[in-house]
């Protein structure tokens, strides 16, 4: 009887191996609200414990603020801190008289020297309740000296006159004020000298032949900037400069000779016997003594004078220079922006702004014998142009109100120089402004 139950129990248990079946879906709709009515306590016990959390912190803050409100604050000057008490000091007995020093202060003043109960004292009352005792100390002692010298009782010392040292109870206020310090002027105002080396360049991303053809054909000369700056400090960080500066450059037309002596094989009226094409416009000759031929380029000069009409070797002309300088000089107005990125000894700046340009001078000349031969000047040039700058300023505190300053600045020109059409090139430029600026 006991195999078969152990048999029948195998067979279930190797033939239900793995079965599984599924309840309908309308016996799980009924479980779920169980399970979820059992999860609420869980949760209500979470917020409880939150809420009380929160309570307990408040009580808790407002208990400490309570604490820290009920401390006093009492900005009278004590003068008679355990700190500041002076050890006794035995006295030597003097035959003379001792001397006597009134005093007249508050009763909340507490009194520095306790003498020896060797003198009559007066009791308090009446119309002198505000009045201490006769304080005796022999002639020579040095305890009022004690609070001379300390800086804690500055507003003591203005209580004693030198020659009776009788203490003052009309300047008794000094005593209950705090001696406030001046407060220590800003510098808003900066004047600096400045002065750079720069050099300058065309930007054309055109694909104009002739005009990439004259820009090769043109070198940058030696060109500088300087001026005076004036900058107003807006914060700690911020400031606003403006000023004049006067700004020179130019650039060098190589493969053009210039030949002087000319005059007497000029035969047509007027002045403008060549015309020279550059990247920054076309100037005329306003020199009639002057003779131009083109080495590299046909393309450039435009003259009734070619080669095939006159040869300056055989009119044995004075050979000048194998190339022509063109200038221009401007004075610039500048609005610039200044962000101090680090506040030390070296200070570092970050510096960008525009500047107003006004031309004030316009030549080309050619070199000779380290003078300048005029020639003419270029037609067509913008008198007033605007640029944009940008650059990184240091400035080294040498002094109080003296500084080194270092700034490398790029700038770039926001309109072309010349009205020309087809000539739409945009002139840039970097130098290296330095100087000493002054802060008051």
């Amino acid at each position: 009887m006991d195999e078969r139950r152990a048999n029948i129990d195998l067979v279930f248990r190797n033939g239900l191996k793995g079965y599984e079946v599924l309840p309908p879906p309308e016996v799980w709709n009924n479980i779920r609200p169980v399970v979820r009515r059992k999860q609420r306590p869980l949760i209500i016990l979470r917020a409880a414990a939150a809420v009380a959390v929160l309570l307990s912190m408040s009580f808790l803050v407002y208990r400490l603020s309570i604490q820290i409100n009920s401390i006093p604050f009492d900005n009278i000057i004590t003068l008679a801190e355990e700190s500041y008490r002076p050890f006794p000091v035995p006295l030597p007995v003097r035959e003379s008289e001792p001397q006597t020093v009134t005093t007249a202060l508050m009763p909340l003043i507490e009194q520095v020297y306790t003498p020896e109960p060797t003198a009559e004292t007066t009791v308090l009352s009446g119309s002198n309740l505000y009045t201490l005792s006769d304080v005796f100390y022999p002639a020579g002692s040095d305890i009022l000296s004690l609070y001379e010298t300390d800086p804690a009782r500055s507003g003591l010392r203005k209580l004693f006159k030198p020659e009776d040292n009788e203490i003052q109870a009309e300047d008794r206020a000094d005593l209950f004020y705090p001696v406030t310090e001046p407060k220590q002027k800003t510098e808003k105002w900066t004047i600096a000298a400045l002065v750079s080396p720069t050099y300058h360049t065309n930007f054309y991303l055109g694909n104009d032949e002739i005009t990439s053809q004259l820009i090769s054909y043109e070198q940058p000369v030696f060109s500088y900037a300087g001026g005076v700056a004036f900058a107003y400090r807006v914060n700690k960080r911020i400031s606003v400069q403006s000023g004049l500066y006067y700004s020179s450059f130019g650039q060098e037309l190589s493969g053009i000779t210039a030949f002087g002596g000319f005059t007497p094989y000029d035969y047509a009226k007027g002045d403008r016997n060549f015309e020279v094409l550059t990247s920054t416009g076309t100037f005329y000759t306003n020199n009639t003594d002057i003779f131009l031929i083109d080495t590299r380029s046909d393309n450039r000069i435009t003259t009734r004078y070619t080669r095939d009409y006159f040869d300056p070797a055989k009119a044995n002309l004075q050979y000048i220079d194998n190339s022509l300088r063109q200038n221009f000089s401007y004075l610039e107005f500048p609005v610039i922006f200044r962000y101090k990125l680090i506040d030390r000894t070296i200070d570092f700046n970050v510096v960008g702004g525009l500047s107003s340009n006004f031309l004030v001078n316009n030549s080309v000349y050619a070199a000779i014998d380290g003078g300048r031969y005029q020639v003419g000047k270029t037609e067509g040039m913008n008198f007033l142009t605007f640029s944009s700058s940008v650059g990184m300023g240091m400035e080294y505190n040498f002094s109080g109100n003296l500084s080194l300053n270092l700034e490398p600045t790029l700038r770039y020109y926001l309109n072309p120089f010349n009205q020309t059409p087809g000539l739409r090139i945009h002139p840039y430029s970097f130098g290296i402004f330095s100087g000493i600026s002054y802060r008051f």
